[in-house]
């Protein structure tokens, strides 16, 4: 199966691009439970990242904790390392807890519209994920 490039790539129900099926509504995304790999809920997507130039999800944004955004901590997950449990209807992130505990934010870090590629570097490197644009 060839997903590298979708402008390429022959249509396709999976993709080992990222995760779940080729299309996904935005609507099981938004909110949509993450799991840790012992099926322990880590939060919920909040936001999803768009690399607008190249058209790729980039990112999610996972809330973890906290009671109505108070104590709220945030991960920064690139999209290619979490899996779509589509019969739950959950994602499921491919990472060890120490690398989980290392990413988490406090709700009000920000992330930048324009980061740098060392930025970039690091959310990949934390999960050894491979860059969205490569």
């Amino acid at each position: 199966m060839n997903c590298s490039n979708p402008r390429t790539a022959r249509i396709e129900p999976q993709c080992t691009n990222g995760p779940g099926p080729r299309l996904l509504h935005s609507s099981v995304v938004a909110d949509a439970r993450v799991l840790n790999r012992g099926d322990e809920t880590l939060g919920t997507i909040t936001d999803i990242l768009l690399d607008v130039a190249i058209g790729r999800i980039a990112y999610a944004i996972v809330a973890s904790g906290g009671f109505m955004g108070m104590a709220e901590q945030l991960l920064i997950v690139p999209w290619s390392v979490l899996i779509f449990d589509e019969p739950r209807q959950c994602f499921v992130l491919q990472a060890d807890a120490v690398t989980i505990h290392g990413a988490l934010l406090p709700a009000k870090a920000q992330c930048p519209e324009t980061p740098d590629q060392a930025w970039h570097d690091l959310q990949h490197a934390r999960y050894r994920a491979k860059p969205y644009w490569e």
